[in-house]
């Protein structure tokens, strides 16, 4: 009698070195982000309050980005594509150069974030 055939989940391919720079970077700049919302709080402004919700949803993207979540990789190129349009905006050179420099990366390793959403792992 043959044993019965089990699948196991697909293993999860290690986190690309960038991403892992990436994210400890990010992980400092949520601390500035964090910062500030916590003081425009302090002054009673609702902004503050919209700003701590945007960097738990940030810190929450950079946790899925090194754990290698497909959805982190969508909402990473969100982000950082916001933070171009903002950059533009605000005639922000040097962020405008980082954010096209982190998405243009993100793009470059998106293939085992995209292959992961086709056999997600289970948990």
């Amino acid at each position: 009698m043959a044993a019965p055939h089990t699948s196991t989940p697909p293993a999860t391919p290690p986190t690309p070195t960038g991403v892992k720079v990436l994210c400890v970077l990010g992980v400092l700049a949520l601390l500035v982000e964090l910062e500030r919302s916590l003081a425009l709080m302090a002054d009673g402004a609702a902004l503050g309050l919209a700003l701590l919700a945007l960097t738990a949803a940030h810190a929450a993207v950079l946790w899925g980005l090194w754990t290698m979540r497909p959805w982190a990789w969508t909402g990473a190129m969100v982000f950082y594509g916001l933070s171009i349009v903002v950059s533009l905006v605000r005639l922000d050179a040097i962020r405008l150069v980082v954010g096209v420099l982190v998405v243009t990366y993100l793009a470059f390793v998106s293939e085992p974030y995209r292959s992961r959403s086709v056999n997600p792992r289970v948990d």
